[in-house]
């Protein structure tokens, strides 16, 4: 199994975003001193919650900090205001960078501020997201490579400068539905699921074997099948008890599941490819409960490292691949300790039932 940590920047007041970056490179090198072995960032547009809208440029300051991790770009919006090709660009020129070890985590966006506010209907996310992901693909892939669709037409031309990775880096659809783990499957591509906060265990118990199935069938996008099924955990903290877990980052996991469903309340009615996420069930009833959250999926997991080793395990038993880890929103000190735990705890466990002893850091 393997790990992942997950920065959105959500700065906590006052701080501002150049305190918050700075912070979150120290966190990201730390997390690979521990043993983590994917770092991602999202991309996102006009919110004061979330502060990385160019995440290409973030992880290039991460790649010469850094020499093992894999750099994924989590959450890069391949709508029309991201031509293909510049997302194409942009992902082999960090590939170079930090020598073959960049990845793409492709997303159609989850948030009505951002579609609309780029100008596209909420209608043709999933029209566009498919052309682009499919001329991403040919870029990576073929030299040269063309194409000819309802959004884009591309003469002949070559991709500068190429991957370093050959074929070319791996591919994963960031999805909250059961759909979308289909056609990620379907294309070949890996995926990361972020859909359990409505439906919980139920979903994650749903959408690992749908994408599973579809692979089966899967007629490549690329140039191979990437089989690679990560299950995101939306807000994580982990502390040495339970008690103080819950006493730190109480705050930041309700503010998180309002967030996002509001996000989801937004986007329902505005396409009946986003009609899943109005069907929130009981959930709003128990924004408030954190313990109730917590033990209804994996969306918040909040925790000593045993309750986290029990969770990833559950997660490894079903069939998941990768568990993304978003620390964010506390104190960089909280941050720091809780990267540390599951490194020295959770991810030894995980791998050969050893814990090792991580140094503290000199960075905290």
């Amino acid at each position: 199994m393997r790990f992942g940590l997950f920065h959105e920047c959500s700065p906590t007041t006052p701080q501002r975003y150049h305190q918050r970056y700075k912070e979150m490179i120290a966190e990201a090198v730390r997390a690979e001193e521990v043993g983590f072995d994917i770092y991602l960032l999202s991309e996102s547009h006009f919110s004061r919650h979330y502060g990385i809208s160019s995440p290409e440029v973030f992880l290039s300051a991460v790649a010469t900090r850094t020499n093992r991790m894999k750099l994924r770009a989590g959450g890069v919006v391949v709508l029309s205001f991201n031509h293909p090709i510049r997302v194409a660009e942009q992902l082999a020129t960090l590939d170079v960078l930090s020598d073959g070890r960049a990845e793409l985590g492709a997303v159609r966006s989850n948030n009505r501020d951002v579609i609309e506010g780029f100008e596209i209907s909420p209608k043709e996310t999933r029209a566009q997201s498919d052309e682009a992901l499919e001329i991403i693909a040919k870029a990576l892939s073929s030299d040269p490579f063309e194409h000819r669709g309802k959004f884009w037409n591309i003469p002949s031309r070559s991709l500068v400068p190429r991957p370093v990775q050959d074929p070319h880096p791996p591919m994963v659809y960031c999805s909250t539905g059961l759909e979308g783990h289909r056609v990620a499957g379907r294309k070949g591509l890996g995926v990361m699921s972020g859909g359990s906060l409505v439906r919980g265990w139920d979903f994650v118990e749903e959408a690992i074997p749908a994408y599973k199935e579809s692979l089966k069938d899967a007629d490549p996008i690329g140039a191979y099948v990437f089989d690679s099924l990560g299950v995101y955990v939306n807000r994580a903290h982990c502390a040495e008890t339970m008690e103080k877990a819950m006493g730190t980052a109480r705050r930041v996991a309700i503010e998180t599941v309002e967030l996002v469903l509001g996000f989801y309340k937004k986007l329902a009615s505005a396409s009946p490819d986003y009609a899943y996420m109005g069907q929130l069930g009981d959930i709003e009833e128990h924004t408030q409960d954190v313990e109730y959250l917590n033990e209804r999926g994996p969306f918040v997991t909040v925790g000593d490292p045993e309750f986290f080793i029990e969770r990833c395990t559950r997660l490894k038993e079903l069939g998941a691949d990768e568990v993304i880890f978003c620390i964010d929103g506390l104190e960089h000190g909280a941050h720091m300790r809780a990267i540390e735990l599951i490194g020295e705890r959770v991810i030894p466990a995980l791998r050969d039932g050893q814990d090792i002893r991580i140094e503290p850091s000199a960075r905290r």
